[in-house]
């Protein structure tokens, strides 16, 4: 990136409510998760040059483009029962069609574009398990254990394919009492 000017494309944003957004690659579109009291998250689509929204799908999560900017790669959360099922899906911009790929969550496109890594839950209940699937579907792999800090689970794969985090290795709990010269 070479920087340049900044400027607003959308007032009004809070962190609470508008989270995740992704422009497409040909810097049109932006796709973000809007969270609003007491009704279901949903992935927006807004046109950066018009500002039109459009409520791309509803019970989306962790939206992130394909590289040509065709599909949109998210967690779908759907309810069963008492518990919420997380599925990895790919869906067509054009037609909001989507085909479910594996259970997860926080997908993340591999550098090429082949494969899509995502988390599960770790059998041990510390930290999350990395997993890759092929992007046509099949094909799962576990690629290892990653401890993430207790705010989220926040991970990216690079062009090259490499895995970027955070790792938090908890400490033993204090509490310190400084007794300092008064002001």
């Amino acid at each position: 990136m070479s920087g340049g000017q900044s400027s607003e494309v959308a007032a009004g944003w809070a962190w609470g409510t508008h989270n995740e957004a992704q422009v497409d690659p040909q810097g049109r579109l932006i796709a973000y998760v809007k969270r609003e009291r007491d009704r279901p998250r949903v992935t927006v689509i807004r046109e950066i040059e018009t500002g039109k929204e459009t409520i791309f799908k509803t019970s989306f999560d962790d939206p992130q483009w394909s590289k040509d900017g065709r599909a949109i790669l998210g967690t779908d959360l759907t309810s069963d029962g008492s518990r919420m099922i997380r599925e990895i899906s790919i869906c067509a911009v054009e037609t909001a069609a989507c085909r479910k790929l594996t259970r997860g969550e926080t997908p993340r496109w591999s550098g090429d574009g082949s494969r899509v890594c995502f988390l599960r839950d770790s059998k041990s209940g510390e930290g999350k398990e990395l997993w890759s699937v092929a992007a046509g579907g099949g094909d799962e792999k576990q690629l290892g254990a990653l401890r993430f800090h207790p705010i989220g689970p926040f991970y990216d794969v690079s062009p090259k394919g490499e895995i970027v985090y955070v790792r938090f290795d908890p400490g033993k709990s204090e509490l310190w009492f400084a007794d300092l010269p008064r002001p």
